[in-house]
């Protein structure tokens, strides 16, 4: 390399070890950098949270959810959960309003009919359940629906003349028929409303409708007050009661599982119930039964909607607040703490358009129908596919640009997509990312003219290339020593083809050098020499390729370090040559470096894999791993801190490895069980561990990974791996954007790559 690895590491350690989270672009403000690096996210007119999942209207009328699907409530015709949306079955377009439930969604169409899906009819006896992974009409509904609300396990309907039909569960009398037991699949007519109702709201086993003139009546569970009572009662309300209590006329009402919430005409908020989290927001953490108003508002209220525990809702600015239980960090306010007032939501401008609760999770569309989430994430629900929670606004990623396979380089990283296109992100010096300029992307941005051709992409310290589906070869990026192969030593911030190349099967691509692996088994290099690593037995610089490679029979698999190169053979022997100042090449000799290819000792015919950066790894028939050359921070994984000029095998890995891949100072390893391992140094969090210390000189798990990986890739100082999802996420160090997710600062755990 001609820059020293070791000085530029303690270089920019002296500079920026303090910088630990997210900044904006160089010389620019936080909103700018945030208008210029925006992911492609999901955009929604409106939404609808359940227990554990959520669903969105889309700006075309369709119906995409997301999070916990065990009763089918996603409505994709599985069960399986999505940490991502997906579209339900049918509905592209024709939706007016949806509602979702503990395990059910259902749908209000534009011709005024009701679909649902999930579990939207229990009953204690399995066969007898009304179930559907995919939407299904609600039988004896009139096209005259205005309005839905769904429950727990029951939903009802609100028709234009005023009545309101209910259907599913009825334990409690939540279907308002006058009895406090039995089950419904189909609806049936809430009795003794008293007025005609102009709007519906249903908890967890309540259900309460907003009369003429601003009155509210509910009926079913009353365990908590819920129904606004003043009184507590544990066998329900079989039959509509009036609130009582309510100081000003109603023109709004959200229900939660065990509390009610209505907004007044003056933008005032009122609640009853449960309070045990501080859900009613009147500052009494412990207070149930009777009506008592939010304190703290800043300013009146335009929309809100009730969860589980928490309350949330939109002001008249467009700002957001949240007040009640705090767990998983679902008042988006950055803290785990209950409140008994509202706090302001983190991270939002006074663009806020609309607001929904769901169980432990909470969601907002903001004007230009973007959609954030924030709380728990255990089953999916917040759209972005990392798992556990988040405390602050996140957005919820579109699907696009899924992936095949990444390469990761010094400060850029590229991906195959599943189109066969190839994208790229983070630093784009001299045109590394391939995309015709040189301005640095946090975010992924096409490469020119390689839209569906490509198999197979590789990336080093500033330059990349590509296979193409037709077995040519075309590089771009940085280009002194020609090791873009097109004759010249002009760098290129578009793909230029590879002279004299074609039947090609796989690339590798080193610090200032490239080689190709031949159809035939023959390997062809071109780019720097200085130190060997073209083999072809002599130092020239070669800027198109040169003759073959005297390997002495056919090479399988080929990898390119920093400054050498090494082919896995086809009797399973592997042969290497460059520089070998670290002990690189394996061959046990003290010779700084070999312009023609050395046999690696000790390693058998036992090898299936192999891949090399400042040192060089072996991927092992039985799964194990052994590793020679450059160790100064333990990334050989044998506990110490000794250069081995001879392969030693890596100690404590957690199972069989399945690929590997190499990074300025450290390796990673993935196994067969999906999940990451990684050791060396961890000055930038590049093992994805919780907390850096430095250097590992033993394997350790990635943490936070949102599915099982299929594919890892590893640059200079961070790694990217391809979830079995498609989706991509990355790790480590981070100022040029090269994890894309689309701010730059290192990450020591997995972050998710959006699409632009």
């Amino acid at each position: 390399m001609s820059v020293n690895r070791v000085a530029r590491l303690l270089a920019a350690f002296a500079v920026s070890a303090s910088v630990i989270t997210a900044f904006p672009a160089q010389g620019k403000s936080t909103d700018e950098a945030a208008r210029q690096s925006t992911p492609s996210v999901l955009s929604a007119r409106t939404l609808a949270l359940g227990a554990s999942h959520t669903c969105a209207i889309t700006p075309q009328g369709g119906v995409k959810c997301w999070g916990r699907n065990d009763g089918g409530q996603l409505g994709d015709g599985t069960t399986e959960n999505r940490t991502a949306p997906v579209d339900v079955r049918g509905l592209r377009s024709g939706v007016r309003a949806i509602t979702a439930g503990a395990a059910h969604t259902c749908a209000l169409m534009d011709s005024g009919s009701v679909k649902c899906w999930g579990v939207w009819a229990p009953s204690r006896i399995e066969t007898e359940r009304r179930s559907s992974t995919v939407p299904v009409d609600i039988p004896d509904l009139d096209r005259d629906v205005m309005a839905i609300a769904a429950g727990g396990e029951h939903t009802c309907a609100l028709t234009r003349q005023g009545s309101v039909l209910c259907w599913g569960e009825n334990h409690s009398g939540q279907l308002g028929i006058g009895q406090l037991f039995g089950s419904y699949d189909a609806p049936v007519q809430v009795r003794g409303l008293g007025g005609r109702a102009q709007a519906i709201a249903a908890g967890r086993s309540h259900t309460c409708a907003l009369l003429d003139g601003g009155e509210i009546a509910c009926w079913g569970e009353n365990n908590s007050g819920q129904l606004g009572l003043d009184m507590i009662s544990t066998g329900g309300m079989a039959s509509p009661k009036r609130v009582q209590g309510l100081r000003s006329k109603a023109v709004a009402i959200t229900a939660g599982a065990e509390h009610t919430c209505a907004l007044s005409d003056r933008g005032e908020v009122f609640c009853w119930g449960d309070n045990r989290e501080g859900q009613l927001g009147d500052g009494t953490p412990k207070r149930v039964g009777g009506v008592s108003q939010v304190v703290g508002l800043p300013r009146p209220v335009r929309q809100f909607s009730a969860g589980s525990w928490h309350t949330c809702a939109v002001l008249t600015d467009g700002s957001a607040v949240c007040w009640g239980g705090g767990s998983f960090g679902k008042l988006g306010n950055g803290e785990w703490i209950n409140s008994s007032v509202p706090v302001a939501v983190s991270g939002l401008n006074r663009d806020v358009r609309e607001v929904a609760v769901g169980g432990d999770h909470t969601c907002t569309v903001l004007s230009n129908n973007q959609v954030l989430c924030w709380g728990s994430n255990l089953d999916g629900q917040l759209g972005v596919r990392e798992s556990g929670q988040s405390r602050v606004p996140a957005n919820v990623v579109g699907l696009t640009g899924a992936a095949q396979a990444v390469a990761a380089g010094g400060s850029f990283t590229c991906a195959l997509t599943q189109a066969n296109g190839v994208r790229c992100w983070g630093s784009n010096d001299y045109g590394v990312l391939g995309n015709a300029g040189t301005t640095d992307s946090l975010t992924p941005v096409d490469v020119a003219g390689l839209s569906a051709s490509v198999r197979a992409v590789d990336a080093g310290v500033n330059h990349a290339c590509a296979v193409t589906t037709g077995g040519r070869v075309r590089c771009w990026g940085y280009n002194w020593s020609g090791q873009l192969g097109d004759g010249t030593t002009e760098s290129r911030s578009e793909p230029v083809s590879v002279q004299g190349l074609s039947g090609v099967r796989a690339v590798a691509v080193g610090a200032l050098h490239t080689c190709a692996l031949l159809e035939a088994g023959n390997v062809r290099c071109w780019g720097s020499n200085q130190y060997g690593q073209l083999g072809e037995g002599t130092p020239a610089e070669r800027r198109t390729p040169v003759a073959d490679v005297q390997l002495g029979g056919s090479a399988r698999a080929i990898a390119a370090g920093d400054n050498h190169t090494c082919a896995l053979m086809t009797n399973g022997k592997v042969k290497c040559w460059g520089i070998n100042d670290r002990g690189q090449l394996g061959n046990g000799s003290t010779m700084t470096r070999s312009v023609t290819p050395m046999d690696v000792q000790g390693l058998d015919d036992e090898v299936v894999a192999i891949d090399a950066s400042t040192h060089t790894c072996a991927l092992m028939r039985d799964g194990s791993v052994r590793c020679w050359g450059d160790n100064l921070y333990g990334a050989l994984g044998d506990g110490t801190r000794e250069d081995a000029r001879t392969p030693v095998r890596v100690q404590g890995l957690g199972g069989k490895v399945r690929a590997l891949a190499l990074g300025g100072f450290f390796t990673c390893a993935l196994l067969e069980s999906g999940s990451v391992q990684c050791w060396g140094s961890d000055l930038f969090g590049q093992l994805g561990r919780s907390s850096a210390k430095g250097e590992w000189s033993k394997p350790g798990a990635v943490q936070g990974l949102a599915g099982t990986a299929q594919s890892i890739s590893a640059g200079e100082d961070h790694v990217c791996a391809v979830l079995s999802s498609g989706a991509v996420q990355c790790w480590g160090r981070n100022f040029s954007g090269q994890l894309g997710n689309g701010m730059a600062g290192y990450r020591m755990l997995p972050t998710e790559v959006v699409s632009q």
